[in-house]
């Protein structure tokens, strides 16, 4: 038979166990934190971006339209109906190339924290592996 452990040992032993609960608890908010935060930063980098190609495609659209005035000066009707419809074409391909821009930088984003959580979770899960061997009964 087991001898009965005394409230001392007793007690040692729930405070050992409540302070690596603890600990476990606070390496997951930690965790957590740190995707929150890389998620935050994505963001903040993707919106970042978008201000500077809305900034970049002002200043083409104001330099279009400055080109497009000397044009009309210059060629009258027809020059109006070409331009226009370059223009068209350069907003549609710029647009697109924006759309592109963004969408890579989604799924550079998503991937790198997908990445990282996948990492988070193998880390948690050799913890959790090992503590379950340590606390498992010898026979």
């Amino acid at each position: 038979q087991k001898p009965d452990l005394s409230r001392d040992e007793l007690r040692k032993k729930q405070q050992v166990y409540t302070q690596r609960v603890h600990e476990e608890n606070l390496k997951r908010e930690a965790a957590r934190a740190l995707i929150l935060e890389k998620q935050r930063e994505a963001a903040r980098r993707a919106e970042l971006e978008r201000q500077r190609l809305d900034e970049e495609q002002r200043q083409l659209r104001m330099a279009h339209a400055q080109a497009l005035r000397e044009d009309l000066e210059r060629r009258g009707l027809i020059a109006i109906k070409e331009l226009q419809s370059k223009k068209d074409e350069k907003q549609r391909k710029e647009e697109e190339a924006r759309l592109r821009l963004e969408q890579a930088q989604q799924k550079i984003a998503a991937q790198v924290l997908s990445d990282e959580t996948q990492q988070i979770l193998k880390r948690k899960q050799r913890r959790s592996s090992r503590s379950n061997d340590l606390g498992a009964p010898r026979q």
